[in-house]
């Protein structure tokens, strides 16, 4: 996320800290292994590795990957100097210095992500680490020996929790969202490694240095699929194409026009970074949209020149006879267009890049806020678009992504985080002068727009079909007014007139006008209502509580809207 506003692939590392040296120098082929293979995946993506740079694996692999140019992330589970009392040997400690000043730090915050355990401190950190590091990672990378967990924060405890059939107090503990949720982010590439330590037998299954990705089989033993499973590379080459589509329309560095989330002043780069992402996913949503309709604009345009043609043909071929080249014209242009915005996937994206907008900007903005619930962070992605098509996790992988960046604000937000999230977010308007700022003025702005727009359709479809009756009657009595050499030019009116109020309202059905304006409508009295109650809140929590309310709403109302819309596809006029 350092040159364009993109979604990193979070890998995120566990593993022992007794490697057996002589697995060393093939466990280090087999890391670099998977990191290319990964990089041929997702091309557009860049892959950042987060651990704890502990002692024996997490270094071995921080090394590998930093070789190879990869962004390194440190999930610092206590004070720097604690942690480096950890270290057994100089030359570890040697290396992890070498490796924590090339690597953006993160410090765990004390009690982050309770296991409701009777725990010491530097367990309790440890596990807490763990948990986030399995949280907020799409591919877990495990050097482990596969066999059951000793420690609470151990390789073992993370691989569990990951998997979630060992954990079984998250279940309990969970929010009410989670509890029967298919868990979507239990991605994880086990490579076996054994332990100086021992620990028992030997892995009944697997063999030492073997590797795959981790699949739990009911009742028995887990198996390692050499080939990542397909619905996860979906969600990589979905992840991976908007990236491509942020390289290709979004300016690097800089702030995109018409930015919908300011960059906080004095925030860290990471947040800021998170900003720029916000931004790039509106300016795309925004992109494909006018895409789409110039899409929808030009097919039924080239529908209403053929049914002209047509109307005008039938009534004299011979006259007009060249209008048959005109029919076959727009006949294969508006095939054309709807075929190039199919091909282009323009509407599937604009619905997709909007809903990751909204889920990143109320994480966003929840993140500045510190909203909290029973200690624990709110984010997007523990409640959007859990249920849904499989094919939407991308966009709670980019969501869990974000995430990452954002855990450098403290547990209870930015100092003025929340009035940053009430003038930024939520917003202030003034309908007289037309003026404001935040969600509430574009929605109101935007349902303004709907309305006039529908309103004229409306208008001009009815002036043609009264136009239409009209030359119908005057075509009845066209004998008895001296109007006979008219009858050609009025029932090519006839047809004409009612043909184009017919298509006016298709295309007005087709872009979804009408409904965009209820429910910008909906999201507009939201946040007016919101904001009166922000600005009558007593204490600094109720204003959380509010955010929070608002934030879940405009995440239901999206993840509704999406569903509703995704087959509302532009296709040629033999298919309306």
């Amino acid at each position: 996320m350092k040159a364009h506003s993109v979604i990193p692939l979070i890998v995120g590392m566990t593993g022992h800290r007794d490697l057996v040296e002589s697995e060393v120098p093939a466990l280090r082929q087999r890391v670099r292994d998977f990191f290319e293979k990964l990089r041929l995946l997702v091309p557009n993506t860049p892959i950042v590795v987060a651990s704890q740079l502990a002692e024996g694996a997490d270094l071995l692999v921080a090394e590998e990957a930093d070789a190879l140019g990869l962004e390194l992330v440190c999930l610092l589970p206590m004070p720097l100097q604690t942690y480096r009392a950890e270290f057994t040997t100089a030359a570890s400690l040697e290396r992890f210095d070498a490796l924590y000043a090339r690597s953006r730090v993160i410090r765990v915050p004390a009690g982050c992500g309770e296991t409701g355990e009777a725990l010491d401190e530097r367990d309790r950190q440890y596990a807490a680490a763990g948990r986030l590091l399995a949280r907020h990672c799409y591919i877990l990378l495990a050097l482990w020996d596969g066999k059951p967990m000793t420690a609470p924060g151990g390789t073992a405890a993370v691989v569990a929790y990951r998997m979630a059939t060992g954990d079984r107090s998250q279940r309990r503990t969970g929010t009410p969202d989670s509890l029967l949720a298919q868990h979507d982010n239990t991605l994880t590439y086990h490579i076996v490694a054994s332990r100086v330590r021992d620990h028992g037998d030997e892995h009944p299954v697997h063999r030492a240095l073997s590797a795959g990705y981790l699949h739990g089989v009911a009742g028995g033993p887990s198996v390692l699929e050499p080939v990542m499973p397909q619905q996860h590379r979906r969600v990589l080459a979905r992840t991976d194409e908007f990236n491509a589509d942020a390289r290709r329309h979004c300016p690097p560095q800089g702030e995109p026009s018409g930015a919908s989330v300011g960059r906080p002043a004095g925030a860290p780069e990471s947040v800021q970074r998170c900003a720029r992402l916000v931004n790039a996913a509106d300016l795309l949503a925004r992109h494909f949209r006018q895409n789409m309709q110039r899409a929808v604009a030009l097919t039924y345009f080239s529908g209403a020149v053929l049914g002209a043609a047509f109307v005008v043909y039938s009534k004299a071929p011979a006259q007009f006879w060249y209008l048959i080249y005109v029919f076959l014209g727009f006949a294969l242009l508006g095939i054309g267009t709807s075929h190039f915005a199919e091909r282009r996937h323009w509407h599937r994206k604009h619905l997709e890049y909007r809903a990751l907008a909204e889920g990143l900007r109320v994480q966003f903005y929840w993140r500045l806020a510190g909203v909290q619930d029973e200690g624990r962070l709110h984010t997007g992605d523990e409640s959007f678009l859990r249920y849904q098509d499989a094919d939407l996790e991308w966009i709670r992988n980019g969501l869990r992504a974000a995430d990452l960046e954002l855990l450098e604000i403290a547990p209870d937000g930015l100092p003025g985080g929340i009035g940053l999230a009430i003038e930024r977010w939520v917003g202030v308007l003034d309908t007289e002068a037309a003026r404001g700022g935040g969600q509430l003025a574009y929605y109101w702005r935007t349902v303004t727009r709907k309305r006039r727009v529908v309103h004229g359709a409306e208008l001009v479809g009815r002036a043609t079909l009264v136009a239409g009756l009209c030359a119908a009657l005057v075509l009845c009595f066209s004998p008895f007014i001296g109007l006979a050499r008219m009858q050609l030019p009025l029932v090519i009116m006839m047809g004409l007139l009612p043909l184009a109020s017919g298509i006016l309202e298709a295309y007005v059905q087709k872009s979804a006008d009408r409904e965009l304006a209820r429910q910008y409508a909906y999201m507009y009295r939201l946040f007016d209502e919101a904001r009166a109650r922000l600005r009558n809140a007593e204490s600094e929590n109720e204003q959380r509580a509010v955010l929070h309310a608002l934030g879940r709403a405009a995440l239901a109302e999206h993840a509704t809207w999406v569903l509703l819309n995704r087959d509302r596809k532009l296709r040629h006029m033999g298919g309306h």
